[in-house]
């Protein structure tokens, strides 16, 4: 895991992997669900769960928002330590952020709090779970019992949002046939 600190691009294996940016500069592309909840006029989130918190944009964006607590779940330790140390809105030293370097489906399995809001947020981990097997370390969040982790903790109204770059069509539908 490398971070360009001029630019804030973080990088996997050589590969683009994410890039942290203030709030200003970001765009409504992390708000989107905070946005629309606001314009629908619903209640701002209180409870978030973000799986794949990374470098802290999405938390960013939450907090901006009016998060009362969110639950930032990270597997990789390094890009975590980036996102600590270097995100320029420093959303991980906010009191209303709990950090947990754990994976996301274990996470997901032991916690006993209940949210208005569960991201599943670009979890990519662009690495292979085993170099025998064509499974990737997030395949695991991607189960029907994994969605019935989701379900067991969203609130009676709360929302399951999913984002990344969905290379393939298929696994769009997929997904959509098991919510």
């Amino acid at each position: 895991v490398d971070l360009n600190k001029k630019s804030g691009e973080i990088t996997v294996n050589s590969i683009g992997h994410q890039e942290m940016m203030p709030f200003s500069e970001r765009g409504s592309s992390y708000s989107l669900i905070h946005l629309l909840q606001q314009h629908s006029g619903g209640a701002p989130f209180k409870d978030v769960m973000i799986i794949g918190a990374g470098s802290g944009n999405d938390l960013a964006h939450a907090l901006r928002f009016g998060v009362e607590r969110v639950d930032a779940v990270e597997i990789d330790p390094a890009i975590q330590d980036i996102g600590i140390h270097n995100h320029p809105d420093k959303p991980y030293q906010d009191p209303r952020v709990v950090p947990h370097l754990d994976d996301g489906r274990h996470f997901l399995r032991t916690t006993e709090r209940k949210y208005d809001l569960v991201v599943y947020a670009l979890v990519d981990s662009l690495i292979l779970h085993s170099g025998y097997a064509n499974i990737r370390l997030e395949s695991y969040l991607f189960t029907e019992q994994a969605f019935q982790d989701v379900r067991r903790v969203l609130k009676q109204d709360g929302i399951f949002v999913m984002y990344n770059y969905y290379r393939q069509g298929w696994i769009v539908q997929r997904v959509a046939e098991m919510a």
